[in-house]
């Protein structure tokens, strides 16, 4: 989703805990807030590019619902959601114009917190959703799954697409969320 893609309607998949859909179904999606989100504050989506992302966001939903600590599930029933989403400035970094954007940003991040102390990739996505008011972000990585997680597999190399929403309600009609998915985790 370059630029010239801004108004032009893309899928995203939601993984969830199943008893999170009437909610989000009559409010929207809510963001996810803090420092520890890929792409920054927003609402995570997978999206087309060179896996299944409606199986992207199933093996996801599983894998999130396993309480490492206690070692139990937070939740049993999960849930896939399809949303359309209409960016009005988009940054795709999967693309060389988006790559160089965020390059730009990490430059005059360093240069402004030489100084001050450390940064991180949070701090270089916020800086550009302000800076150019970017409202959708588009990244492909690699992310662990249940099995991957398990076996502590770790990648370089991206496996998903990733798209993250920073306001939802600006870029998400309600009334495009299906449940694509359905099941229980045993």
């Amino acid at each position: 989703m370059s630029q010239d893609q801004a108004h032009t309607p893309i899928s995203g998949y939601h993984g969830c805990d199943s008893a999170n859909v009437p909610g989000i179904k009559a409010e929207n999606f809510k963001c996810s807030r803090g420092n520890d989100h890929w792409l920054g504050e927003g609402v995570y989506f997978f999206g087309a590019g060179f896996s299944n992302p409606a199986e992207d966001a199933k093996q996801w939903a599983i894998a999130q619902s396993w309480d490492n600590a206690r070692q139990t599930r937070f939740y049993h029933d999960y849930s896939v959601l399809k949303a359309t989403i209409v960016a009005r400035k988009p940054l795709d970094m999967t693309q060389d114009d988006g790559k160089a954007k965020v390059n730009a940003a990490r430059e005059a991040i360093c240069r402004r917190v030489r100084a001050v102390g450390g940064y991180d990739d949070n701090d270089i996505v916020k800086w550009l959703a302000e800076k150019f008011g970017f409202d959708v972000l588009v990244q492909d990585f690699y992310i662990k799954f249940t099995t991957t997680r398990r076996l502590q597999i770790t990648s370089r190399f991206p496996n998903v697409r990733v798209i993250c929403v920073r306001d939802p309600v600006s870029v998400i009609d309600k009334s495009s969320i299906s449940v694509t998915y359905l099941g229980r985790i045993q």
